[in-house]
Formats: structure tokens, sequence, C-alpha cells
């Protein structure tokens, strides 16, 4: 690998340091958010509109003679699309030289930290990026969320919602977006059916009749349930009866699920009444 005479520091902050890079030899890092090629598109009609007003953050260069992008790289997909005749023009680049471009985990948080102050990541954002980094004791765990909240999309079931089947958050999902995310062997149970009966049971009914703040309270609820009672069992007998009282609900005319936290928390006390909990 080849070494960079590194910048000098302003004070005690150290700065990147200025080198033209051919775009060949610029790479999208594994663990970053997903391509948006409708992002891409709007970039490279500003590029050919107003030009290129800023320099593309990369980290040093790797074994492979390649650099990292650290920020920009839907700037540097939108020039490739531009340049794809020349691949080997060079474009400003600022190096991070004092990153460690072969430590995963510091690319991932540069990477974040840049994103953070520019475009706001979304909840599937950090769990792709999670996802991405094999090393991780909790890889498993995050790939099967990232692929479950791609699945259950088609049953109105958004991101969030799959977050709080796994978390049993209503919002917020904190160790989702810092990664330290760990499912527990006595919560399977309750995930898998979560997924399963959920997602079965919006398919029955349809699609229209749900939204997304309605399945978040429903889901925060049960889980609730689940660490009072403790008892597989009961609680399933608990899920049951409340998709069972949802069901009634859509079937009655103009009648909607119940939106809002007090209605939703009388709904819920009723629920389980009839199942013989205290409310």
């Amino acid at each position: 690998m080849n070494e960079i005479q590194q910048s000098p520091y302003m004070g005690k902050i150290p700065i990147p340091q200025f080198k033209m890079i051919p775009l060949s030899k610029l790479l999208w890092p594994q663990p970053n958010r997903g391509k948006e090629s409708t992002h891409v598109d709007i970039i490279k009609e500003s590029v050919l509109d107003n030009g290129l007003m800023g320099a593309i953050k990369v980290f040093k260069e790797d074994g492979d003679g390649k650099h990292k992008v650290a920020d920009a790289n839907h700037t540097t997909d939108s020039l490739k699309d531009i340049f794809k005749e020349n691949p080997n023009i060079k474009v400003p680049c600022l190096v991070l030289w004092w990153k460690d471009e072969e430590d995963i985990e510091d690319v991932q948080q540069t990477i974040i930290t840049l994103n953070h102050i520019n475009k706001v990541w979304s909840l599937y954002d950090y769990i792709k990026s999670h996802a991405e980094i094999s090393s991780r004791k909790n890889h498993k765990i995050m790939c099967e969320i990232r692929d479950n909240m791609r699945k259950y999309t088609k049953f109105k079931m958004t991101n969030g919602v799959v977050a709080s089947i796994y978390t049993g958050d209503s919002r917020n999902h904190g160790s989702l977006k810092n990664g330290t995310y760990e499912l527990k062997d006595c919560d399977r149970f309750y995930v898998d059916k979560f997924l399963n009966k959920l997602s079965w049971f919006i398919d029955q009914e349809g699609k229209k009749h749900f939204k997304a703040t309605f399945l978040r309270r429903l889901v925060n609820k049960l889980w609730q349930s689940a660490r009072t009672l403790n008892d597989t069992n009961l609680w399933e007998k608990l899920f049951n009866k409340v998709l069972d009282d949802v069901s009634t609900i859509i079937s009655l005319p103009n009648q909607p699920l119940p939106d809002g936290d007090e209605v939703f928390d009388e709904f819920y006390s009723n629920v389980k009444k009839k199942v013989g909990l205290s409310s």
C-alpha cells in the first residue's frame, strides 16, 4: 500500500490531504446505506447544470490501490455515470489520512458521522450498515432484521413495525441504531409469533385497514404483557383475542381501529379483561 504524506494539523485537529484520484479507484464501502438511483440522478443533473462544487471525502488507499468513499457516495456514482466513457478521469478528493481504512468499525463510524451531518439516516440505513459487519457477534440477527424489513413491507408492516417486533419499543429503537441489539433466546418465541401471525392477519383482513401507528401500539402493548405474564400460553391466548376483537371492529361499517394512546389503552384493557386478566 502506498503511504501518503500526512497533512499538517490545524492546532490539534487533523485536516485532510487534497488529492486528485481516478474515479475508477473510488469504491462504495460495505458498511454504508444502500444506493438510491433517484438520488444519483438528481445529483447528476445538478453537477451537469452547476458543476462539481466540492471534493469527495475518502479513506487512505487500501492494499488494492483503491479508496473507500467516506462521504458523497451518490455524487461519486453520478460522476461515474457522467464520465462512463472515461472512468480514469481524476476528481478532487480529500483524504482522511488519520482514519483506518482497514478497520471496518472505524469506517462505519466515520460514514455515519459524516452522513448524520448531511442526510439523516433512516432506521433501515442503520440496520443495513450493521448487518454488513460480519465480525460482530450480533451479525446474524442484524441480517435477519434487515431481510425481514424487506420481506414484510408487502404486508403493510413498515420498518418501524418490524423494529418494534424485535425491540418491543413503539419508537426510537436505540439499540438497533447503535448496533448493540441482541435477541434473547426467551424472546424468539414472541418475535416469530408476531412476524407470522401479524402478517397473516393483515393479509386476511386487508392492508388498507392498518396504520403503522396502530400496529406499533399493538406490538408494544403485547410485548409489555409478555414481560408481565411470562407465560407463553396465556400470552398467545391474549394475542388471539386481540386479533379477534380487531377483526370484529373491521367488520363494522365506518368503524375505525382505535388509533391514539387513550383510546387504544381502553381497547387493550377491555380485551385483557375478556381473557381474565386485570387491566
